[in-house]
Order: C-alpha cells, then structure tokens, then sequence
C-alpha cells in the first residue's frame, strides 16, 4: 500500500507506517499530518493529556480545572514554545494543520518530556499541594564496538502510553530542502528528532532523560537539541561540540555511535554540568541514571524505578561482555526478560524488555543499516524489519530482510504481559479499577509465580475496598518476591492496608521494623510517616500506580 500528498508518500511494512517527507519544515510537518490524520490524533490527544491526568491523581485534586492552574500551566506552555528552534516550531505548525488540531495542543504532546518536567514545578508553585517525581522518557541504550571495525547499537524505548505510542510504530525519513537527510523511529504523529534517529551519515542518536531535579526555564528544550544533532552532525565530534554549547532545559543522556568516522560516546546534559563517558571494554550501556547519581539519596524517585535501573544496567553490560556479537544479538539483549537481582526469568520483574518497552531498534553502523520493531509493547518480542540508508536515502526502496529474536519468551511471560499491557492501558485511559483488577485477575492466573501481579492485586483490591483480599494478595506477593528491597515495598504496604483494617497493633510493629532495616531512606520516611499518623483512604487517593516498575508514584509533602 502506498499513499501520495504532494512531494510526499507513505508506505506500510508489517505494522510499521514508513513516510518519506520533502520540502521544508512546515511541507513535511504538513504532508505527515494530512498522511496520518486518522491515525495520529488519538495518540497526540493522550500524551498533552498525561501529565494533568498523572498530577490530578497524585494531589488527590483536579486542580486541572482550577482557574490558577490553568493560567500558570498556559504561561509554562507558551514559555516552552517561545524556546523551540524556528524549524522545529515550522516543523509543528505544519503538522497541526495537517491534524486539524490546534498548534499549541500539537506542541503540547511534542514536548511531553519537558511538559512533565514543568508539570512537577507547576505544582511546586501552588500552595500546601505535595512534591512528586513522574518517570520520562526512559530505556536501555547498548553500544558494542566489536573487532574488524564493527559497531552496533540496540535501543530500547520505554515510556508511558503502551497501546497508543506503539499501536502505530513509525520510520519517518525527512528530505528538508536544506541540511542532512535523517530518519526518525518514532510513532505516527510525532515527526520530530526526538528520541532516536539516524542521519544520512550513519550517524545515530538515543536520548534519554536523567533523573535528576536540575531544571532550566531558559534552557533549550530536548526537541531542538535533538533536532540539530541530527540535521548537522557527520561525526561524533560535530554532535559532542554541538551539545557542549548548549544550554538545556532539562537533564538528559545523548547516546552517539557511527557517523562518518564510525565512533562512539555518551554525553550526559544537565542545566548544571555536562559529563562525557566513553566506551569501556568496547562496550557501554545507558539507562534513565546519571552516572554521578546516588539512588538511595533521591527522596521522590520510586524504589522500584531505581532498581530496574540498575537490573537493566548490569545485565545489559553483562551480556554485551560475554556474548558473540552481531546484529541479532543486539535484538536479543533488548529482548531479556532475565531479572539479575532475583536471578530468573520473570514476567514483570527488573527486566530490559518491559511493558513499557514501546519501540525498539538495532544500528548496524558499519554497513549503515538499521532495523525497527513492529511488534507491539513490549517492542523487542518480535521480529524486526530491515532498512538500509543508501537506498533510503536516495528514495530507491530495497528490503534488507529481517532480524528475528532467538529466545521466544513462554506462553505465560507474553500471555500474562498482554493481560498486564491492557489493565495498564485501562488504568490510564478509563480509571476502572473493577476492570483493571479483573485484569490483574487474569494475570495471577496465567502465570502465578510472577510477585509482582499479586503486588499490584492486593493494591487495587485496596483502593475497591476490599482489604482482607488485599492482605491475602500481598502475603503471596511476599512470599514469592526474591528482591529484598521490594519485599520493603510489599511489607509497607501490607502494614498500610492493616491501618484500613484499624489494626494499629500489627500495622505500627511492621512501621517499626522497616524504620530499622537497612533499606532504602524513601521506604523508612514512608514508614515513619505512617507510624506517626495511621495510612487512610485519603492517603490512597492519591497513589497513582506505575505499572511500568510495578510500584506506586506518591506525594511527598
């Protein structure tokens, strides 16, 4: 199938949309969203929707609505859009027509990174309302410089909306009438050099943003960074001077491989300092960490988040260490589903390939081809399909075959992950807790020896109100949990849901023991908490649940 607008064309391989976009900023931004219209809208709608969505859940108040919080969010908005580059701006003004939509609501979805960056200080700004901290755009980024000049990068993407993000799978190649031609692995709608991309240069880019609480209003956002990396980069050397003169909005980590002179490094960005790390052992890995971060000293972030950072770090360095790499390899490693912290395979543990796994791709630099997944969430647990950048690039269509993973996961990993997939879908997009632990049910059945389906079970049976349920889910999450720091997690809120039950005598012993272990200072602070004060209904208003990291995003005042 393919369909022509204008200079324009799209084309569909697999599940996979491929368009090829001419002319300038504002022409392609309009030729993909005339393209995509009926594809792309619910999608935009969904991510400008998140973080009021996220933030009216955790305060446990739609101040959404509020008057104040409009006012300073469209100040916040309009601040954002005045920092884009001219061509980025073009670039979203043409696809907002396109959509039909308006600019600012197009803009608002583009920058979603930055938007949930902002989000977090908005609130900041109201009084009595609580600090929290909302994952961005995460993942794992493995680069591996083998001999014979050989050099591969896999690309995990993973951020929140599993069944909208990757129910359209993009590989949108840009001809702009000046700079480089470069491809971007993306999702219909959202055309701009994101996250990750590759130029004509072979030159390819993985960002991901850090967690740290640095923030610049007057920084550049990561959408025109990203933009010129790519648009004007042939080696890393371009890319790595580029970044050292910006200034940055946010914190993030720019993975670099191939270019011109086929090399490699990672430059971490904050508004504070910038940090260059190069290959070690031919080999580096990137997650959602800084590499200066202490985890036990960030009070906001969920334990669980830093765990899997951690799991997916040194797994991931692991096997890029002791395996014979190749091209299908790469596909492999972002496929894992091995958790090193419990030492086995699980269905939702501290794994590289997770629900929230939207998009995956492999880079085989030297021969400057690249494959992307058409699989939905998690991406990397199907077959990937091959495109090659001479014959892209000069517009003459070619298949390159495809990359298959050699380890297909069992019935009751991908079974019970779909069952997940769709009561965290259901969880963001209708809020029906019946529906969601149905779900959840669903779940526990297929595979009952995953803790962390049992974990989130005994959460909502919490939040419907039924307790005594909650206590028997959160027992066998207890029970089959191989990760000491998580059974923290589990036992923390076991004690929570005996304040429900009113029974202070059993509740305030385990607050009590956790405030004494030698566990994370986050765990002990919530412990304490309700130590002081019982857990109650309140309180569980406003838990928003990560089904991501199986673990709960809270206030902390």
């Amino acid at each position: 199938m393919t369909e022509r607008f204008g200079k324009a064309r799209v084309e569909k391989i697999g599940r996979i949309w491929v368009l090829y976009l001419k002319g300038t900023p504002f022409e392609r931004g309009f030729q993909h969203g005339t393209l995509m219209r009926y594809v792309a809208r619910t999608s935009v709608d969904f991510y400008r929707n998140l973080p009021s969505a996220i933030i009216s859940r955790v305060t446990g108040k739609d101040i959404t609505n509020r008057q104040a919080f409009r006012r300073i969010k469209r100040h916040f908005l309009k601040k954002l859009i005045s920092l884009l580059d001219q061509e980025v701006l073009e670039e979203i003004r043409g696809l907002s027509v396109g959509l039909g939509m308006k600019m600012e609501d197009v803009a608002e979805a583009a920058m979603i990174s930055e938007i949930i960056q902002c989000s977090q200080k908005i609130v900041g700004l109201i009084p009595f309302m609580p600090r929290f901290w909302i994952p961005g755009v995460s993942g794992t980024t493995v680069i591996r410089e083998s001999t014979g000049g050989s050099l591969f990068m896999g690309r995990n993407f993973d951020f929140w909306g599993a069944g909208y993000w990757d129910e359209n799978p993009a590989v949108i190649f840009h001809y702009p009438d000046k700079g480089k031609v470069y491809c971007v692995i993306s999702t219909a709608g959202f055309p701009l050099a994101g996250y990750t991309a590759i130029n004509e240069d072979g030159l390819s880019l993985s960002a991901t943003a850090l967690v740290t609480h640095a923030h610049d209003a007057k920084g550049k956002p990561a959408v025109s960074v990203t933009h010129e990396l790519v648009r004007k980069s042939s080696t890393i050397n371009d890319a790595l001077s580029l970044l050292d003169n910006q200034k940055m909005m946010g914190s993030w980590s720019f993975a670099l491989a191939g270019g011109s002179e086929l090399e490699a490094a990672v430059m971490e960005v904050t508004p504070r300092k910038k940090t260059f790390r190069k290959l070690e052992d031919h080999s580096i890995v990137i997650t959602e960490r800084s590499s200066e971060n202490d985890p036990t000293q960030n009070s906001l972030e969920s334990v669980s988040h830093i765990l899997s950072s951690k799991a997916r770090n040194d797994r991931a360095l692991f096997l890029l260490r002791h395996l014979k790499i190749t091209t299908g390899r790469i596909a492999d490693i972002l496929s894992d589903h091995f958790d090193p912290l419990a030492n086995e395979y699980r269905s939702a543990g501290f794994t590289i390939s997770r629900i929230s796994t939207l998009s995956s791709s492999v880079f085989c630099l030297h021969t400057k081809r690249f494959y992307v997944s058409e699989s939905k969430a998690p991406s990397a647990q199907g077959g990937f399909v091959g495109f090659e950048l001479g014959n892209e690039f000069h517009e003459e269509v070619e298949s390159v075959g495809r990359i298959e993973i050699s380890d297909t996961p069992e019935y009751r990993v991908t079974a019970s992950r779909d069952y997940y997939i769709k009561a965290s879908f259901e969880y963001l997009s209708s809020a029906d807790l019946n529906r969601v632990l149905s779900l959840l049910g669903q779940c526990v059945a297929i595979d009952p020896s995953e803790s962390t389906y049992h974990f989130l079970e005994g959460i909502f049976r919490t939040m419907v109100g039924n307790y005594k349920g909650a206590v028997s889910s959160l027992d066998s999450a207890l029970e089959l949990e191989r990760v000491e720091h998580k059974k923290d997690i589990i036992s923390l809120w076991k004690a929570r849901v005996y304040d429900l039950l009113e029974r202070r005598e059993i509740s305030t012993k385990a607050y009590a023991e956790l405030m004494e272990k030698n566990t994370f200072e986050s765990i002990k602070r919530s412990a304490s908490r309700c130590r002081r004060k019982p857990f109650s209904e309140k309180d569980l208003s406003m838990i928003f649940v990560d089904f991501a990291n199986g673990d709960t995003i809270e206030p902390w005042w």
